[in-house]
């Protein structure tokens, strides 16, 4: 069987979300492939985080909306939740979501809940716990006592033990000290040398771009530029919108 020079791992077409009369996507067009990051770019209210939500199950999409996995096409519009996780896909949503009663350890292996090779699941958790060491230390512990780095650690490890292909990440550097932010995005693009494909919605343009292979730069739910990140980020109007007005300096 031969393959495209450049495989589309995750093909996004006419992904259009509502809620109630306001539209929050306006036909979206998005390819992601094996082991690249791309960057979701846009001001609150673009619409990043609704397409996070439509490819999770979170939103309904409508209209014509398809997602194609590896060739294979599945149908959007109704996909509950729970069947999501089954084609490969993980979301850490903003604000990480974790379970703050249950323990680090608990909460990992929640992340496992819809797997059945146990000793694999073992493991699995050995080797998140050797890539996040701080987990480690903190396993028995509720995950209302760990800091918010940590906090951010554990939902990246805990999306990671369903094993997926494809990793929806929104604002991971939320809330954190620059510090925690470099060791999060270190750990993100360690994932996408290992061959994970991640979808990234990140308020720190300068640092999504900095990581990312490629981005897209939504306006009121609309792609108004994409393109490799590099490129993206020397663009006056991603500069001058997203990057502090870099492209108005002068020498």
């Amino acid at each position: 069987m031969t393959h495209p020079a450049n495989p589309r791992s995750l093909m996004i077409r006419s992904l259009r979300v509502a809620y109630g009369p306001i539209v929050a996507i306006h036909g979206l067009d998005l390819d992601l492939a094996d082991g690249e990051i791309v960057a979701l770019i846009g001001a609150n209210g673009a619409g990043k985080t609704s397409i996070m939500r439509a490819l999770s199950g979170l939103a309904t999409a409508s209209g014509s909306a398809v997602v194609s996995f590896d060739g294979q096409s599945h149908e959007l519009i109704g996909m509950p939740p729970r069947l999501v996780p089954s084609l490969g896909v993980a979301h850490v949503p903003e604000g990480r979501g974790v379970f703050l009663n249950l323990s680090v350890r608990e909460n990992l292996l929640m992340g496992a809940m819809l797997r059945r090779d146990r000793a694999v699941i073992h493991a699995d958790l050995e080797r998140r716990l050797e890539q996040f060491p701080r987990l480690r230390e903190r396993l028995g512990r509720p995950a209302m006592t760990l800091s918010g780095g940590e906090q951010q650690m554990l939902a990246i490890a805990r999306a990671l033990m369903g094993r997926p292909r494809f990793l929806l990440m929104d604002e991971p550097s939320l809330g954190l000290a620059p510090k925690l932010v470099a060791e999060v995005f270190a750990s993100i693009q360690g994932l996408a040398a290992e061959g994970m494909s991640i979808l990234l919605v990140e308020q720190n343009a300068r640092m999504a771009l900095k990581v990312a292979q490629r981005g897209y730069v939504l306006e009121g739910g609309r792609v108004v530029l994409s393109g490799p990140a590099a490129t993206l980020a020397q663009d006056e109007r991603v500069r001058d919108a997203y990057l502090g007005g870099v492209g108005r300096r002068t020498a």
